[in-house]
């Protein structure tokens, strides 16, 4: 149970940080409903069930069915959703990663995962700048712009994680700098 309870609150912990709206907060305005189906979500794949769920988040095991069976759709309709499940779910399982135990290749491999989330985030808060209200554009700006700085900063000593002939991002650096793409086997 102690272990639930570690896992759900790293969890919780992620989703605020991806989101900006508590998993544990009361309201059902749509963003916190979102943040609640993300946390769900991420458990039920980790190998939590609704029962067990229910109670990190005092609520009814059939409201976290709800959550599950709705979350799909949910994304189709609201990029943004993806999005920060996408996030959260690399930076969770990022988290619950033993890195002493990872190879150097996989090591770096997480990392340009990490760094792909970023710019994926970074473009989604592009994208919405331009629908928000002039009051949140500066917070939303700020955001940007620190996310653009982390980018750089780590740009400066990575090879792109992208591929040039087939544009997948399942890369790994081999020794000596030398990159290999996973999904069409060529030296990148």
């Amino acid at each position: 149970m102690n272990q639930i309870l570690s896992k759900s609150n790293k969890l919780k912990d992620v989703v605020f940080t991806v989101t900006g709206h508590s998993v544990d907060s009361k309201s059902r305005k749509h963003d916190n409903v979102f943040s609640r189906m993300i946390y769900s979500k991420i458990l039920n794949e980790h190998g939590l069930g609704p029962s067990a769920i229910c109670r990190t988040l005092n609520k009814d095991h059939s409201t976290i069915i709800h959550y599950l069976d709705e979350f799909g759709p949910l994304c189709v309709s609201k990029p943004y959703v993806r999005e920060w499940y996408n996030t959260a779910r690399s930076m969770f399982n990022f988290s619950s990663t033993n890195l002493a135990s990872m190879s150097r290749s996989e090591l770096i491999n997480n990392y340009l995962k990490v760094i792909s989330s970023i710019v994926e985030v970074r473009d989604v808060l592009k994208s919405f700048k331009d629908q928000m209200p002039n009051d949140a554009v500066s917070e939303f700006a700020r955001a940007i712009s620190m996310s653009e700085e982390l980018i750089q900063k780590e740009d400066s000593g990575v090879k792109s994680n992208c591929c040039s002939n087939c544009g997948s991002t399942n890369i790994n650096i081999l020794s000596k700098g030398a990159s290999f793409c996973f999904s069409c086997g060529r030296k990148v």
